[in-house]
This record gives C-alpha cells, sequence and structure tokens, in this order.
C-alpha cells in the first residue's frame, strides 16, 4: 500500500459492505481499515474530511454502505462530515470514533446520525461488530426508501387518476385526502352509454401500499364485468365471493375467523333519460341527494357491510327521481371518523372540504385524520341552482326538543362558524333568530307537539350568489297567513300569536313558502367572497 488515503482492495464480495474510513492519523486509518478488511468488507480510506466528501463523491449514490469517522480532524470535524453526508445519503449509517475527553459530543453526533460510538484506541471486534450493524441499518433504510418510492409513485398515479376523473355529462368535483401516499379510496365513473352513468366510490380496509393495491384490482374487476354488461349488483356479489372464498379464507391467511381485506362501495347509477338515480351500498357512507332547491336527502338507510365480511353481500339499494342541475354529494368512511373528531356532521365537513376547495375558506388542517378522506360532488346537466349549492347541516327535530332549542341554535351557530369562521356577528345572528322562530313555530303547529311527528331542518349556501338558503319544513298540512297584513292587525289590536312569523319577515333577506306554508325557505346574503383556485 503506498499511500495511506487509497482504496484498500479485497476479494470479497461487495455483498459484504463498503465501508469509508477517514482519519487523519495515518496509523489509526491503516489499522482500522485492515482490520475490516481482513473481515471480508471492501474498504475505502480517507485522511481528512475533504479527502472523504471527494471520495464520497467518486463513489456515487450508495457507493458506501457505512463511513467510519474520527471526530478531530485538521480540515473539518466528524460533526461537519455527518452533516453533509445527511444531505447527500440520510440513509447511509455512521460511526463515530471518540477520544474520552470528547463524550460531551456524542449528543451532538446523534443528532447528525451517528449510529453508533467507539472508544480510541478502537478495538478490531468491536470495529467489526459496529461496521456490520450500521451496514444492516443502512442497507434497512435503503429498503424503506426504495418501498417509500414505489409508494410515492402509486401515490402521485393515484392522485393523477382522481384528478382526471372524466365528468362527460356529469359535472365532478373531488377533494382527496390519502392518510399517506398511496391509499385505499377511489373514484370510478363508466359511461354506460349515451345517457346512462355509473359513479363507484370504494373503500378499502387501511391506508397502506396493500389498500392501494386492493383499490386498482377491484376497480379493474368492475370495469372488466360492466364492460360486458354485468348488472352492478352482480359485480358486487362476485366480489364478495372472491374475497369470502379466497383472499378472507383460513387457507389464504392461515389462521380461522380472520379477515384479510374488505371493500365498502357506493354506486351510483344516474339514468338521464329516465330521471332516475339508483344507489347501491355495501357498508359505505349513505349518499345526499341536493334537489332542485338546494335542499339535501339522505338516499337510504344506515346499515349494511361491506364486501368480504360475510358469505353473501349486504347490498341496500335506493333509488331517487332526478331532475336538472341537481347533484349527489358522496365521501368515503375516512371522512366520517374525523368528522367524530371535530365533532361536527360528516355532511358538514364534507362541505367545509368542498368550500376550501373552490377558496371560499381557508383550508382545514387534515393532519390529524386517522384514514383516507374522499369527497366527491356530482352535479347533473341542467341550470338548476343546486349544481351550485352545497348542504352544510341536515337534522330532524321532534316536538320534544323545544325544550331544548337553545342548545339547537348553539349547535347551529357552531356548525355555521364552523364553515365560516369570518361570518360577520349580525348575519349570524339573523339567521339563528329566524331558524329559532321557524322550527318553534314547526313545533306547535307543523308537528302539534307531538313526539311522534318530525320537523327537517337543513342548511345549504349557494357559493356564486353567496347565498346561505335554511329550509324548516313540518309534516303539517300547513294554514294560509298574510303576514303584512296580520302585521298590521297585531300592532292595532296587540295581538301576540304568530309574532315568530313577522319577525322572521324582518330577519331574512328573501324567503318563500311552500305546501301552503308547512315549508319555509329562507335566504340570507352573505359577504362572503370565493376566491377560485
Amino acid at each position: 500500500m503506498n499511500h495511506a488515503s487509497e482504496t484498500i482492495t479485497s476479494a470479497a464480495p461487495a455483498s459484504n459492505g463498503r465501508i469509508l474510513v477517514v482519519d487523519d492519523d495515518g496509523s489509526c486509518r491503516l489499522f482500522m481499515a485492515a482490520m475490516l478488511e481482513k473481515r471480508g468488507f471492501v474498504v475505502s480510506a480517507a485522511e481528512g474530511f475533504q479527502d472523504a466528501m471527494a471520495k464520497f463523491q467518486a463513489a456515487g449514490l450508495h457507493g458506501f454502505d457505512c463511513v467510519v469517522t474520527d471526530y478531530l480532524m485538521p480540515d473539518g470535524n466528524g460533526i461537519d462530515l455527518l452533516h453533509w453526508l445527511r444531505k447527500k445519503d440520510s440513509a447511509i449509517a455512521t460511526i463515530v470514533v471518540t477520544m474520552e475527553r470528547e463524550k460531551s459530543l456524542v449528543a451532538q453526533s446523534l443528532r447528525y446520525g451517528a449510529c453508533d460510538f467507539l472508544d480510541k484506541p478502537t478495538k478490531a471486534a468491536e470495529l467489526a461488530a459496529a461496521a456490520g450493524r450500521a451496514i444492516a441499518l443502512t442497507r434497512h433504510r435503503r429498503r424503506l426508501e426504495q418501498s417509500q418510492e414505489a409508494v410515492n409513485r402509486i401515490g402521485r398515479l393515484q392522485q393523477l387518476m382522481l384528478r382526471n376523473v372524466p365528468g362527460g355529462a356529469l359535472k365532478i368535483e373531488l377533494c382527496f385526502f390519502p392518510k399517506h401516499e398511496a391509499g385505499g379510496d377511489s373514484l370510478t365513473r363508466f359511461v354506460l352509454d349515451s345517457h346512462r352513468h355509473l359513479v363507484l366510490l370504494t373503500d378499502v380496509a387501511g391506508h397502506d401500499i396493500n389498500a392501494a393495491f386492493v383499490s386498482a384490482y377491484f376497480q379493474g374487476f368492475v370495469r372488466g364485468m360492466i364492460e360486458r354488461i354485468t348488472p352492478v349488483s352482480t359485480v358486487f356479489e362476485s366480489f364478495d365471493i372472491l374475497l369470502e372464498r379466497e383472499w378472507n379464507s383460513e387457507k389464504a391467511h392461515g389462521a380461522p375467523g380472520g379477515l384479510l381485506t374488505s371493500v365498502a362501495a357506493t354506486a351510483l347509477l344516474i339514468d338521464l333519460n329516465e330521471k332516475t338515480a339508483i344507489i347501491l351500498g355495501c357498508g359505505a357512507p349513505i349518499p345526499v341527494h341536493v334537489t332542485a332547491q338546494g335542499r339535501p336527502v339522505f338516499c337510504g338507510s344506515i346499515g349494511g357491510s361491506p364486501l368480504g365480511w360475510s358469505a353473501a353481500a349486504d347490498i341496500r339499494t335506493t333509488s331517487r327521481p332526478i331532475d336538472q342541475g341537481e347533484a349527489f354529494l358522496m365521501w368515503s368512511d375516512g371522512l366520517e371518523s374525523f368528522a367524530e373528531q371535530h365533532e361536527v356532521q360528516p355532511l358538514t365537513l364534507a362541505a367545509v372540504l368542498l368550500l376550501a376547495n373552490i377558496g371560499v375558506r381557508i383550508p382545514l388542517d387534515i393532519g390529524g385524520a386517522l384514514d383516507d378522506i374522499l369527497v366527491t360532488r356530482l352535479c347533473l346537466p341542467g341550470n338548476s341552482d343546486a349544481g351550485g349549492l352545497i348542504p352544510l347541516l341536515k337534522e330532524d327535530y321532534t316536538a320534544a326538543q323545544a325544550s331544548q332549542i337553545d342548545a339547537l341554535q348553539r349547535h347551529w351557530s357552531d356548525t355555521l362558524l364552523f364553515c365560516f369562521p369570518d361570518l360577520e356577528e349580525p348575519k349570524l345572528f339573523n339567521v339563528l333568530l329566524a331558524s329559532r322562530e321557524a322550527v318553534l313555530n314547526a313545533f306547535r303547529h307543523g308537528c302539534r307537539n307531538s313526539v311522534n311527528n318530525l320537523a327537517q331542518y337543513a342548511i345549504s349556501y349557494h357559493p356564486s350568489s353567496r347565498t346561505l338558503r335554511v329550509f324548516v319544513d313540518d309534516p303539517g298540512s300547513g294554514y294560509q297567513f298574510d303576514v303584512n297584513a296580520y302585521e298590521t292587525a297585531a300592532v292595532e289590536h296587540l295581538i301576540d300569536a304568530h309574532r315568530g312569523l313577522i319577525l322572521i319577515e324582518h330577519l331574512v333577506d328573501r324567503w318563500t313558502v311552500e305546501r301552503n306554508g308547512a315549508s319555509l325557505i329562507m335566504d340570507f346574503f352573505l359577504d362572503i367572497r370565493t376566491n377560485p383556485r
């Protein structure tokens, strides 16, 4: 060997590990290099900080599997080298060789990625053992990096597919927040013919690479069967059999009673000619139909189980009449669990994500979500306002809740401020007071104070016109009522009854009644600007 910094060659295979030894002390450098070479490692030696950087650059990325470095060197110390290495190859493990007096540097070295420490003079057995552990760590980190990059590529492809879901006659808006780079939520649209469209939202159990794979497999499975004109219910049943008999069987995972994977799915089959929508659900959240006026209607009932949970697919089917310009909202389970964390309705959280997507409010921090979140809004062709109205809240109340009207009012307030944190207090006051009077009126007259009758309350928002629309519906037959004439008579004769309706007249910007007064629609014009992205 003619020079202390030259590569020490060895007949040992590269798989034993390539090590860079850095020490300005020639005898120490040669000793460590020789001991490592003797144990089958391929070793390069550098006499200082600058020489080490040159050797590392020349070897290229992943040229070394471990670096053993002294701390004190004339042209830079071990911390400087650790810092530089971390920028070049974050996976490489580094061993720092220190004198007894340098022990205070251990904590600092740890911050910059050192994985082990050895005392000078170094013992051959300890050096070889430490090098073996470091190389194993480097290789483990690199495998993780490769796996992560593969996941990243899948995630980028998944995002691309979701962003480019073709709408055709349907306008499709999408918010997708995978827990990791790739997830199990997906949205697919199939054009069955010129007037029939199938939109499929799937949510595979889990939020990892396995979920992404199952999601892709399921989409391909569905596409293949749909192209052969297979009914959607049959597609679901066939995949359920595949999961139950094969993937989730005892043979597949070697133990009884296990569940390898499951798929929650919602299929929305839209026929524009027949003006019908058929919704098929298997353990997925219930879609919301937004009617011509913007009133939200939940399509179906809670229940059902995901595909793969049982031998027979539990498919819940609902049919809805549709009209031009109406809309549907669908979301995955992840949104429901995140809504629980925020103590709001899933519909409210879906609205917030959609509003943020068009710049009406600041984006919500999704970092605390426990699962993938996917929300989509499907707008049917037409000029109705419904295509632009986003539901914020939908609830049913019994007349027994009249005594809880203060709590309901706080709930409405919390919901509106969650959707619009900057909502002006006077306008909020008007919405809350008008809602209070309208709901109390529904309890007294429409529900006739019976706990068996339900009053419905809903709020939607139209970003283009910045209009907040409140719906109050009761099951009563309604009644004829001229507010202006009654207000004049009330003043003249000091009549107390129905003053709530007179109050509403002065609080809202526009209002209409339907079903002879059993349905009340109140519009409030908000000063909220939309800044499309």
